[in-house]
């Protein structure tokens, strides 16, 4: 991982550690590296420490000794903020631009992976408001080794279930038909129309966008009553018009807007300046996220920039998902994005 600051998982003491503290010192250079932080001493449980970070390919190393996990009532949560809170602050008192954290405490230390992971999210936004162009990574080993809270994205796996359509999955009931079950064939035509309807979905022309009355007619591909927003002034909106009166309606200001995007001040000032503006994909689902958009207002956007949700792509569904269940959070929804080992929001 390359960051201005890399953070280690510390022994309290100043000696080499096990696991990750071990790998960090032969990768610096055990040397150097241990020299540096005789030089610190200990470092309290909470507290955070930096030394030069020698042949990795960052600034600093930022040494943070996390707590072990014993009941959840004996101040750990509370110790574990402190780890992640003084780290950044410390990166950036450093002037660094970049942190990359491993998940503290989730492994010799024991601490429950949904309560690490939980309470890592909460410090970076946390941080993120008053230092939003900090670029925060957190680095675990794969997928599996993160643990979501089941109040949060609790049925995610059943919605895919229901939702998603992918070729294998088309290729599979295919074969089921050779047997000839009557059930077996209605529900590979079943599939088939969803699928059709969903490709269908995604390459028409919805027509013009906008703020006013909605109407019924059926159901639109996801299953859901189809409600198509028509607009109540003449001419249809770019994405860039469409998306600033969403902002004013929601009484945002810009900086609260970004921030919830994951934009950057100058990506906003190019949207805000530009009538024409053409987002990406990933920039308009950003801002639908940001607004906390219902689903037929969030096709809506999508759709003055050319784009909508296709129920034959996973990371339509996993957004798809999150708007239902009102999971609008950034680090969020990027958590169950990596869960399914998809590429994560990440926008500049």
């Amino acid at each position: 991982m390359k960051a201005d600051a890399i953070v280690n998982t510390a022994n309290p003491y100043p000696v080499i550690g096990d696991g990750e503290d071990s790998d960090i010192y032969e990768a610096a250079g055990e040397t150097e590296l241990l020299r540096e932080r005789m030089k610190i001493g200990n470092i309290a449980r909470g507290d955070a420490k930096a030394t030069p970070a020698f042949k990795l390919q960052a600034k600093y190393i930022i040494h943070t000794v996390g707590p072990v996990w014993i009941d959840g009532k004996s101040r750990e949560v509370e110790t574990l903020k402190s780890c992640y809170v003084r780290s950044m602050e410390l990166a950036a008192s450093l002037q660094c631009k970049s942190i990359a954290f491993p998940l503290i405490s989730a492994g010799h230390y024991g601490f429950p992976k949904g309560v690490a992971l939980s309470t890592a999210l909460e410090c970076f936004n946390g941080f993120l408001l008053k230092y939003p162009d900090m670029e925060i990574t957190l680095v675990v080993y794969d997928p599996a080794a993160v643990e979501m809270s089941s109040r949060i994205f609790g049925d995610l796996e059943s919605f895919i279930d229901e939702k998603y359509i992918n070729e294998k999955k088309e290729r599979a009931l295919g074969r089921s038909t050779v047997s000839n079950d009557p059930r077996m064939l209605e529900r590979y035509r079943r599939e088939k129309e969803r699928a059709s309807a969903a490709e269908r979905a995604t390459a028409s022309a919805i027509g013009p966008i906008g703020p006013g009355a909605t109407r019924t007619a059926g159901t639109d591909a996801w299953g859901y009553p189809e409600k198509k927003v028509v607009t109540d002034e003449a001419g249809q909106y770019t994405f860039q018009e469409y998306l600033l009166k969403l902002i004013d309606r929601e009484e945002l200001t810009d900086p609260e807007f970004y921030h919830a995007a994951g934009l950057s001040r100058q990506a906003f000032s190019k949207i805000r300046s530009n009538k024409d503006y053409q987002p990406s994909k990933e920039t308009a689902v950003a801002c639908v996220l940001a607004l906390k958009l219902s689903f037929d207002e969030a096709k809506a956007l999508l759709e003055t920039a050319g784009y909508a949700f296709s129920r034959t792509q996973m990371f339509d569904v996993v957004i798809v998902y999150c708007i239902e269940h009102g999971e609008f959070d950034l680090l969020d929804v990027n958590m169950a994005l990596f869960k399914k080992g998809l590429k994560e929001l990440k926008i500049s």
